[in-house]
């Protein structure tokens, strides 16, 4: 999770990097790290829930924590999660 302001340099170890193979992807953090090598690197801590939005475990519990906030939503989906027990 996370929005990034990068320097253009990022770019250069993006085109470095290679695929993992787990994932089919480039991995950005990889190429974060090299850059923080050569140039600072700032990022900003805050207090809050984190969730994993790259897994299905994070992504559905995100989904439901939130529906159970909504007062529109609460009662359905408490509904919908005792049907599922």
């Amino acid at each position: 999770m996370g929005r990034y302001i990068l320097k253009p340099e990022i770019f250069t170890f993006l085109e470095e990097n290679n695929v993992d193979t787990a994932t089919n992807e480039i991995q950005i953090t990889d190429s974060i790290e090299k850059l923080s090598k050569i140039s600072d690197v700032l990022s900003y801590e805050f207090d809050a829930i984190r969730y994993d939005m790259g897994s299905v475990e994070g992504f559905v519990k995100a989904q439901i924590e939130f529906s159970l906030r909504d007062k529109n939503l609460s009662e359905s989906i408490k509904n919908i999660i005792k049907k599922t027990n």
